[in-house]
């Protein structure tokens, strides 16, 4: 160590003249004490993170899940409701595109105007 002479005779570490410098064992162990402890804070923080984001796929995974079952569901019931009513349904479809055609022509004859 710089600044630091070991006496043979008393068996210790004694500082230079005009040094004030101490040993840094003391130091050294509560630094390398404070680093362990952060270490296994740092571990315990991974593992945590890793299960929230395992948590949030399962959410995922079951709300795509329902979703989907409730797309089949509504499919399922416009099939039916379509069989057991078919003239309704094409003036209802007629009736969507005609409003559709006519929001389209009128946003086209907007854009020209300009």
């Amino acid at each position: 160590m710089v600044g630091v002479v070991y006496s043979q005779t008393a068996n210790a570490i004694i500082p230079r003249e005009g040094e004030n410098k101490m040993p840094t064992t003391t130091n050294e162990i509560g630094a390398a004490a404070k680093l362990t402890h952060l270490t296994a804070r740092a571990a315990e923080g991974k593992m945590l993170a890793e299960d929230l984001v395992e948590i949030g796929k399962r959410k995922a995974q079951r709300a795509i899940r329902r979703g989907r079952e409730a797309g089949e569901d509504y499919l399922d019931e416009t099939t039916h409701y379509i069989k057991h009513n078919p003239w309704q349904a094409v003036g209802i479809a007629a009736g969507a595109g005609g409003f559709l055609g006519l929001l389209f022509g009128l946003m086209c004859s907007r854009g020209r105007k300009k």
